[in-house]
């Protein structure tokens, strides 16, 4: 959480799919969530996020104003996808029913709401400090 992405996985549009895949490797959950798994989610939220972006489900624009937020997707992001910051919570929310929905944590965690603070409590509270510059603070 303290360091900066590398290049690329972060845009003015949102996170990209690097960003995401650095985010677990970052958090040490790339050894219980394949990264084709983490893709799988990170696609499939972005795709159902379609029409907040101002295009209709088969991938067509909407007409200006048809959008929830108006905004029109560029050309960077239909090379390469971004999500904004609420298709990033939703991505959390499907990487949290992967890691614990399932045995043997499902009994541990059995709502959604537990799950998705677990995943917070690793990536937030559990995570090492960012490191210090050699210049200090």
């Amino acid at each position: 959480v303290g360091k900066q992405p590398k290049g690329g996985a972060h845009t003015a549009k949102g996170l990209t799919l690097p960003g995401i895949v650095e985010l677990a490797k970052d958090h040490d959950l790339l050894p219980y969530v394949p990264k084709h798994t983490v893709r799988h989610i990170f696609m499939t939220c972005f795709e159902a996020a379609a029409p907040r972006r101002g295009k209709s489900q088969d991938g067509d624009p909407l007409e200006s104003g048809d959008a929830a937020d108006g905004a029109r997707p560029s050309r960077k992001s239909a090379k390469e996808p971004a999500i904004s910051f609420e298709t990033f919570v939703d991505t959390l929310k499907g990487l949290a029913e992967t890691l614990y929905g399932s045995a043997p944590y499902s009994a541990s965690y059995p709502t959604p709401e537990s799950r998705v603070d677990k995943l917070f409590a690793k990536l937030f509270v559990l995570a090492p400090p960012p490191p210090v510059s050699a210049g200090g603070w």
